[in-house]
């Protein structure tokens, strides 16, 4: 079974070999993008109050001076500490720096500048890195030696430790268990000889 065929509809000619193409429909129109309306200019419309007594604003503006005036007086003043605070760790930092070798604070002036809170910020960070040398702190009881204990013979120092601990354990407990600790042979053998 056939369908039929719409007679209505003209023919296809088939193309032609060795002749032009043939010319390409028109192109379409591109559509047209609505047209933008125009920015809308804003006024400010002016209220149809009376304008403010000028006495008022006078007084609002003075207000606001006076309150300008007293945050400045305190920003002078925090200005004014501030420099007297940088002066004194100024100070702190050229004495920390006295202390030290001609090389090593010529490589602290290399890292820190002349900012004092960098200088002792890095010799902190060279001294617990080991890099400088601590001063050793002279020890507590640097006097003059005391005399060796009646009991002890010159040549005892076993007997000269153990007399020097008992007075420590009378007077100091603390360092009595320090020299106990770091002298605990030399009282062994007191001890066994007595």
């Amino acid at each position: 079974m056939s369908t039929p065929i719409d007679s209505s509809a003209p023919p296809v000619a088939a193309p032609v070999e060795g002749t032009a193409p043939a010319a390409a429909p028109e192109a379409v129109a591109a559509p047209v993008a609505p047209e933008k309306p125009a920015p809308r200019r804003l006024t400010r419309q002016r209220a149809e109050a009376a304008p403010a007594a000028p006495e008022k604003v006078t007084e609002r503006g003075s207000r606001v001076i006076a309150r300008l005036k007293a945050e400045l007086e305190r920003n002078r003043s925090s200005v004014e500490e501030a420099h007297s605070y940088r002066a004194e760790l100024a100070e702190y930092a050229k004495s920390a720096l006295d202390g030290l070798t001609k090389e090593a604070r010529a490589y602290v002036s290399k890292i820190a500048g002349d900012n004092p809170a960098k200088q002792l910020a890095t010799v902190r960070e060279l001294k617990a890195a080991g890099l400088l040398s601590q001063p050793s702190a002279a020890p507590a009881n640097s006097g003059p030696k005391a005399a060796p204990p009646q009991g002890a013979k010159d040549g005892d120092s076993d007997a000269a430790a153990l007399a020097e601990y008992e007075r420590l354990r009378r007077v100091a407990p603390v360092l009595a268990l320090d020299f106990q600790h770091k002298n605990r042979d030399a009282l062994q053998r007191a001890r066994n000889r007595n």
